[in-house]
Formats: structure tokens, C-alpha cells, sequence
């Protein structure tokens, strides 16, 4: 009942940019197989829980698997639980990892244990409608000033969900047209298609409902219809060194409203150690207007930002017909 299905490296070929199915931009694997340079990818998962005012999030990665001697070399996942638990894993291996260039279909896949051991993995199927895995506490040491030692699983999380996708990146519903255009856009446009700024960013669902459950440490958590949200992050420069995100699409006195405001600084791949700072803020609404303030495109937006190390942070954009301000902030504590 846990095994996981194979991923077809032919899934979802074509023009994501001109796809009416729905496909968003970028979505699949950007490894260029043998080609050896530094770089990363990653996914990001996260299900909001309106009624217990908590989420769970789901976090995958692999790092430089075209250079075997790198240090950093690897592939693996982060899940943060309901309650504020923590599981990491992590592998070497990066060729268990493997994902559909053009489609969000990913997998990985865990050296099993002890004889009659489940097996431990994740995966992404369907577009990004599936998601499943099991995974169980291993040797990876975690560091406690980025999480708490007894907020870490203590031996396994599991999850079962599946997602309707609602609004893709760019307004209008998912798997339709809006005018005539599709909502498959890349959130930096065609400069997302050049490894010249980078990480890259794409959001690759600004809202969706999702339903199923997730289980750790043998306390299930089951959800329906509930918010959901992806991004993701590629490049050959790393993850940024400074960075700030605020997301939120769980507004009970405006459903299906999304917000997202980041901001970071990446790399210029032509200009060697030069990093640059951008931020962006994008409006969905619910009825199915966009509202990007991004620094890019014929309408780019001025951003800026007063960020507290942890706790505060607002950040407001302006272009020549609209302004907006995103402020949020934690209580003590948190």
C-alpha cells in the first residue's frame, strides 16, 4: 500500500508557457543530466489548517547531482508537521531522486533498513495533484537553533493527500483560459528561461484545496478542502544567503485570496561573486484578477521592505497604476 510509482521522463513534454491543460511554468526538473556546475532545486508543499489555526509543509531538494565530489551533494526532504514537529532526510544517493523534466511528477526513494522495514519515500504524481510518503527518523543531526529538540518527530510521519489545483501563477483557473491567455506564466517572465539571475522562483499554485492526512508518531490529522499553496526555487548559485517570504491564501473573510511577498539576494551569473537584491509582491483574488508588482516586464514594480531579523515584516510595491502594502508579524515567543 506505500510503494511508490515510477515517474515517466517523458511526462508532460511541451511548452508549459502554451499549454491550455493548466501545466504551470517551470514546474519540472531543470537538471541538464552530465552537464557539471553547481546546482540546486527544490519544492515546496505547504497545507494551511483553517480550523486548528495550524499547516503541515512539505520540502524537497537536490543539490549538485552532476558533481560527485561536492560536498553538498544530495537529495532529500524536510517535513514540517502539524503541532510544529520536524522531520529531515537526507541522502547522498541523488540518483534515487528522480522527476519529469516538463511535469511536477517527482520521487525519492530510501536505502531500506532492517529486513521488513516499510519503505521509506515521497513523491509528487499527477501534476502535482498526488502526494504521498512515509518517512522515519534517521542519523541526521539537526541543528537545535533552527528547530527545537522536542518539537522533532520521534519516529515517523506519513501523509496522504490529494490536491485540486484552483489558481495557477497569473489569475484565472487552473486547467482553463482566462481572455486568451492560459495562467501558466512564469513569475520572472522570459528571463526565467536565461541562467543569468539566479536561483530562479516560480509559484507554481497560488491556491488549491487539498484533502487527505498526515500521520506522525501514530497521531493522524485529517483535513478536507483545505488550503494549499506551492512554490519552488532552481539555479546554479545556491539558495540565497538573505531572503524574506511571507505567504498566506487562508483569508476566512475572503476565500481563495492569495498573497505572496519575497524577497532575496541572488546571484548574477555573469558577473561572478555580484549578488543583487529583489522583491516582489502578487495579488490573487478571488475572482480570478492578477495583480503582479514584480521588478520585471513593461509595468515593473518598485518594491522595497522593512524586515526585523524575526517577527516584523512589511513590505509595500508600487507600479504606475497600483500600490499595495503586505505587513505581518508573530506574537512573542513564537
Amino acid at each position: 500500500a506505500w510503494s511508490a510509482s515510477p515517474v515517466n521522463p517523458e511526462a508532460g513534454a511541451g511548452n508549459a508557457e502554451e499549454d491550455a491543460s493548466g501545466r504551470t511554468s517551470h514546474a519540472g526538473y531543470h537538471r541538464i543530466e552530465g552537464f557539471p556546475r553547481p546546482f540546486f532545486e527544490g519544492w515546496y508543499f505547504r497545507v494551511t489548517l483553517p480550523t486548528t489555526r495550524d499547516n503541515l509543509s512539505l520540502i524537497y531538494h537536490v543539490y549538485d547531482p552532476d558533481l560527485p565530489r561536492s560536498e553538498r551533494r544530495g537529495a532529500g526532504a524536510q517535513v514540517c508537521t502539524p503541532g510544529g514537529g520536524y522531520l529531515w532526510r537526507e541522502s547522498h544517493d541523488v540518483e534515487r531522486f528522480t522527476a519529469a523534466p516538463h511535469e511536477l511528477s517527482l520521487r525519492m526513494e530510501y536505502p531500506q533498513g532492517s529486513e521488513g522495514d516499510p519503505a521509506e519515500f515521497y513523491e509528487v504524481s499527477d501534476g502535482g495533484r498526488v502526494h504521498r510518503g512515509r518517512l522515519r527518523v534517521g542519523d541526521e543531526v539537526n541543528d537545535p537553533t533552527v528547530w527545537p529538540h522536542h518539537k522533532l518527530v520521534q519516529t515517523e510521519t506519513r501523509w496522504d493527500f490529494t490536491v485540486k489545483p484552483v489558481v495557477g501563477y497569473g489569475g484565472g483557473a487552473m486547467g482553463g483560459k482566462k481572455g486568451n491567455q492560459t495562467n501558466a506564466r512564469s513569475t520572472a517572465g522570459w528571463l526565467s528561461s536565461l541562467p543569468v539571475f539566479e536561483p530562479h522562483y516560480q509559484i507554481t499554485m497560488a491556491h488549491g484545496l487539498a484533502t487527505g492526512w498526515i500521520e506522525t508518531d501514530g497521531v493522524r490529522v485529517e483535513f478536507t478542502d483545505a488550503p494549499s499553496y506551492s512554490e519552488k526555487n532552481w539555479g546554479g548559485s545556491g539558495f540565497p544567503s538573505k531572503w524574506f517570504w511571507l505567504q498566506c491564501n487562508s483569508f476566512p473573510s475572503c476565500p481563495g485570496l492569495s498573497v505572496t511577498a519575497t524577497g532575496a539576494n541572488r546571484g548574477v551569473v555573469v558577473l561572478p561573486g555580484v549578488r543583487e537584491e529583489v522583491a516582489a509582491i502578487v495579488v490573487h483574488l478571488p475572482n480570478g484578477d492578477f495583480f503582479p508588482f514584480v521588478p520585471v516586464g513593461a509595468e515593473a514594480a518598485e518594491v522595497s521592505w522593512e524586515v526585523s531579523r524575526w517577527g516584523q515584516w512589511t513590505v509595500t510595491a508600487a507600479t504606475v497604476t497600483h500600490e499595495v502594502e503586505v505587513s505581518g508579524w508573530i506574537a512573542p515567543g513564537d
